[in-house]
């Protein structure tokens, strides 16, 4: 079964291999589209929040993440720029992206060499759990699960033990290409 884990873990996070098992249609995938659920769990494993919305990524260089609901925000990253508009707030914010500087989802990104550097990558029958090797995440760990074909789990535990769940739902009829990550326009 740690075969198949590191087939999961790999078919997010690595540039396109193939495998001769049902997950070869997954890591053979250049985008990855859908719906997520993003939950902040506190130490105490009570629900402070909760937030939906699409999620986009092309490799190696794309990424969509916007929120829906409870507030409007849209981040886009397109290489290494990151543009962030709230709408709510009105405030469009670009900054490069570094190693440094990469959000936990920017992981998402990686190619596997950058992910086995800056993590110890512990493999289980149900989940891949990524250690940081270093300091500078600000997490304690990163836990990826598969549920079905279609539904993967993402789980952020910060240096507080406060948790960042994510449920993303892949919509497999979605195709996605480079001109989506279009920054939109705004009046403001």
């Amino acid at each position: 079964m740690q075969h198949l884990t590191l087939s999961i873990f790999i078919g997010l996070f690595a540039p396109a291999m193939v495998y001769a098992d049902v997950l070869h249609d997954l890591v053979e995938k250049h985008s990855f589209a859908g719906r997520f659920t993003q939950r902040v769990i506190s130490p105490e494993a009570t629900v402070l929040e909760t937030a939906t919305g699409q999620f986009r990524l092309l490799r190696p260089d794309y990424f969509w993440w916007e929120i829906e609901s409870p507030e409007r925000q849209l981040l886009i990253a397109v290489g290494d720029t990151l543009t962030q508009i709230d709408w709510d707030l009105e405030v469009v914010v670009e900054r490069e992206i570094t190693n440094e500087t990469r959000s936990t989802l920017h992981w998402l990104l990686a190619p596997r060499s950058d992910l086995e550097s800056a993590f110890e990558i512990t493999l289980s029958d149900a989940e891949a759990l990524l250690t940081p090797v270093g300091e500078g995440t600000g997490v304690l760990n990163i836990a990826i699960s598969r549920v079905n074909n279609e539904l993967w789990t993402l789980r952020i535990t910060d240096l507080g033990r406060q948790v960042l769940e994510f449920s993303l739902l892949e919509n497999p009829e979605l195709s996605v290409e480079v001109s989506a990550f279009d920054v939109p326009e705004t009046a403001f």
